[in-house]
């Protein structure tokens, strides 16, 4: 990507950063949804400290691409970033549908702890 807009002036840091949070808020869940297989491969249904660090990773992550797709739609608010506002507002999307299958799927563990076997 160039630094430049279409008048061939440098970005503000602004602009910057929101294109970088844009892409940050799509990897995001991605990383989450990624930790979360390794864990689970890795410690098997196994319950303790590792399994709710694991789990506080990967809401943390979750939770990072909702604050940066957030935030990287703040700071694009011009026409010609619409590439970058669509990326923010899919990340956005994907880390809140990632939190609500993982709320989900928490509600389900406590009231049916065979389902974590």
């Amino acid at each position: 990507m160039s630094d430049t807009n279409h008048y061939g002036t440098a970005h503000s840091g602004r602009v910057q950063f929101a294109r970088q949070a844009a892409v940050a808020s799509l990897v995001a869940p991605g990383i989450a949804l990624l930790i979360l297989v390794l864990a689970r491969v890795v410690l098997g249904p196994h319950p303790g400290a590792a399994v709710l660090l694991v789990g506080f990773v990967v809401v943390f992550c979750a939770f990072l691409g909702v604050v940066l797709g957030i935030a990287s739609l703040v700071g694009l608010r011009r026409k010609y970033h619409d590439s970058h506002r669509i990326l923010a507002a899919l990340g956005l999307g994907l880390s809140l549908l990632f939190l609500a299958l993982l709320a989900i799927a928490a509600v389900l563990a406590h009231s049916d702890p065979s389902l974590l076997k």
